[in-house]
């Protein structure tokens, strides 16, 4: 994972006493083309390395965005999250339950 550019901006805010807002875990319309190219389970492992690696090296992180825009493009690794569910949004409680 290259963390150069999200280092650089979460440095800065800590610097100048500012809060650093993370934007986003889940987003259909942003995610790695390789991504699309493992199975839902090799994507949720993938997907729960990221979220452990960011909490990790970012520990306090004032505000996430953990979805975006979920009406408009559900996210390729869809079926990783929990899918449409028995909620039909299953996919947008996995990423708090894991958090």
């Amino acid at each position: 994972m290259d963390w150069t550019l999200l280092d650089l901006a979460y440095n800065t805010a800590k610097e100048n006493g500012l809060p650093f807002k993370f934007h986003t875990f889940v987003w259909g319309n942003q995610s790695p083309a390789w991504l699309a190219t493992l199975s839902a389970d090799e994507q949720q492992v993938e997907l729960e390395e990221f979220m452990t690696a960011v909490a990790e090296r970012y520990s306090d992180i004032a505000i996430i965005d953990v979805v975006n825009e979920p009406l408009h493009a559900p996210p390729v690794y869809k079926e990783a999250l929990g899918g449409d569910g028995a909620t039909g949004w299953d996919r947008l409680l996995w990423p708090a339950a894991y958090g």
